[in-house]
This record gives structure tokens, sequence and C-alpha cells, in this order.
């Protein structure tokens, strides 16, 4: 069983993990990210979630091979994108904030 979720470290933001059996594996956008929450994971092991960027402003991303890409839909206001879970054939679902400041949620296919 997998477990995915985030915890406060001794600075400032927060790490995502994944605890898979006995293994525990941080995981941590690596760029100028604040703070990362993994929130999602496919059958293929993909991963999922959002991190908080140097201007306060969240982005969703994907880890997937130990690679990491942002996810973020083009009409949210800067960036306020978050994935919140994959399939096994790669969809992504999430929400963004508008320019309007209105919630709404998505679908990403690969």
């Amino acid at each position: 069983m997998n477990t995915l979720s985030d915890f406060r470290g001794p600075k400032a933001g927060g790490h995502g993990f994944l605890l898979s059996g006995s293994t525990f594996t941080t995981i941590d956008v690596p760029s100028a990210a604040l703070g990362t929450q993994a929130l999602g994971i496919s059958a293929m092991g993909q991963i999922v979630g959002v991190f908080t960027d140097a201007k306060s402003a969240s982005h969703g991303f994907l880890l997937s091979g130990g690679t990491f890409a942002t996810v973020d839909v083009p009409a949210a206001m800067g960036g306020n994108t978050t994935a919140h879970g994959i399939n096994a054939t790669g969809q992504i679902v999430g929400t963004f904030v508008d320019t309007n400041h209105m919630e709404h949620g998505f679908i990403a296919s690969p």
C-alpha cells in the first residue's frame, strides 16, 4: 500500500512524501519551490500534486519516471493550478482559479 502526504520541516514550506511499505521518499519539486504537496498517485507510479513558487503562486506538477513537469491550466490566474489525481492512462484531474477568482475543475489528457 502506498501513502502520499506532506510534512513540515525546520525550513519554511512543506514537503511531499511517498510511503510505500516501509520505504519513505521525500518529494520536493526541484526549483524555486517553497513547498510541495503530493496528492495523487496512479497505478503506474506517477505522482501529481501542487507546489508553491517564490511568488506564492501555486502550480500543479507531475512526477513521472523521476522527472518533474509543471501542470498549469492556461486560463488559470498566475498559475493557481492544483493537480489532485491521476489515473492509469495518465489523465490528470484537478482545480484552477481563473482571472475572476472562480474555481473550476479540469481534466488533462496525455
